[in-house]
């Protein structure tokens, strides 16, 4: 609050007060000390600034999912405050084993492809500081997770009667440590997709009946990292013979 203060003594000083700053840049007052003397006459006029800088803030993190072998690009980042600077680093995980190139840096990250070659998922969690003139700003984390992509074997089979709906498909010798899959088929012009649990690797699609089923694909639950198939179509078990009369 600014206004017109009366101290007293050798020492006096300037009350305390809490500094403040919601805009997006820095904020001056200028401060004048007039000293008086026994008898009310003025001295020399003193005058100083106090400079409030605002607190940066980040105000695009988020967490980032990338398959392996894909481009994996993180958002520059973002602040309320104008001509900031921002440092990151690698808080937790293994940031070699998913193809980042530096463990910390200042500025944006850097671009890399994305790699994972295990059999489950890694997630590292970057920390990025923000930096407003001569006040440090938020501290916040994100989440980079990379997803393996699955290998699998196929089988199929038809329904064992007509217009029947124990058809099946069955993705065998899943690679990945993961409880479920995620599997998505187009049939008649509708999508389907659902998870489903992974048993000694293998992924089994049940109550299927008769037709064409296209754009198959599969991936970890939870990742949008699919691995694709060939179209399979099942068939209603042959009609007898006609009759000889």
């Amino acid at each position: 609050e600014l206004g017109t203060y009366e101290v007293e003594g050798v020492n006096a000083i300037i009350p305390e007060f809490e500094a403040s700053n919601t805009s997006e840049t820095a904020k001056k007052v200028k401060i004048c000390i007039i000293p008086y003397n026994e008898l009310g006459c003025p001295g020399e006029e003193m005058c100083y600034e106090i400079t409030v800088n605002p607190s940066a803030v980040l105000s695009n993190i988020k967490d980032y999912t990338f398959c392996n072998g894909s481009a994996a690009k993180i958002n520059p980042f973002q602040s309320n405050v104008s001509g900031v600077t921002y440092d990151w680093k690698v808080k937790d995980g293994d940031w070699n084993a998913i193809g980042l190139s530096a463990e910390s840096g200042s500025g944006n990250m850097p671009a890399f492809n994305a790699k994972n070659e295990t059999d489950s998922p890694i997630s590292i969690t970057i920390e990025v500081q923000v930096n407003a003139s001569v006040c440090k700003g938020s501290l916040e984390e994100f989440t980079i997770t990379v997803y393996p992509l699955p290998e699998y074997t196929v089988d199929f089979k038809s329904p064992t009667t007509c217009e029947g709906t124990d058809g099946w498909i069955e993705f065998k010798n899943l690679t990945l440590n993961v409880a479920k899959y995620k599997v998505s088929y187009l049939k008649d012009g509708e999508v389907v997709e659902k998870d489903y649990p992974v048993n000694s690797g293998i992924v089994k699609v049940t109550g299927l009946g008769k037709g064409i089923y296209s754009e198959i694909k599969i991936a970890a639950s939870g990742s949008e990292c699919f691995v694709s198939t060939n179209d399979i179509t099942l068939v209603d078990p042959s009609a007898p013979s006609t009759p000889v009369i």
